[in-house]
């Protein structure tokens, strides 16, 4: 059954969508981070609107009082990269985080979670090359 939240969410889609038409007119450098930021933010809405259109009523009451505490992790930890990122910089900013939110918040194993923290550390070395990245305000 579509609600308000499954109607603001397709909203949301529908402007992702629009953004993404029009960076495609852009340079490449322009369209970069409207592809790279709108790709999974479309993959992401268009899951959620799978998830609100099978949930239940009695799933969408229950889902709706785990309190402001599931929704505060995740903005806490995307504060944390922000702030680590600008004191430490991205290459080791960006791992450090990943690893403390894969073991910590997504349970993950300290093998995993170390394994998938230096693929992204590897990731943030490739882009490194190709585009400046801060590397820190202790290190500049």
């Amino acid at each position: 059954m579509l609600n308000r939240e499954t109607l603001f969410t397709a909203a949301l889609l529908l402007f992702v969508f629009y953004m993404l038409y029009v960076s495609m007119g852009y340079p490449l450098l322009a369209k970069l981070f409207p592809i790279i930021s709108g790709l999974p933010a479309a993959l992401l809405l268009m899951a959620q609107i799978v998830v609100d259109v099978r949930e239940t009523g009695e799933q969408r009451r229950n889902s709706h009082n785990k309190g402001l505490t599931s929704e505060l992790v995740p903005v806490l930890y995307y504060v944390m990269f922000i702030f680590v990122s600008y004191v430490l910089g991205f290459f080791v900013g960006l791992p450090l985080i990943g690893l403390v939110f894969l073991r910590f918040y997504a349970k993950y194993s300290w093998t995993r979670s170390l394994l998938l923290a230096a693929l992204l550390g590897a990731i943030v070395l490739v882009f490194s090359f190709a585009f400046p990245l801060w590397n820190g305000f202790l290190s500049s």
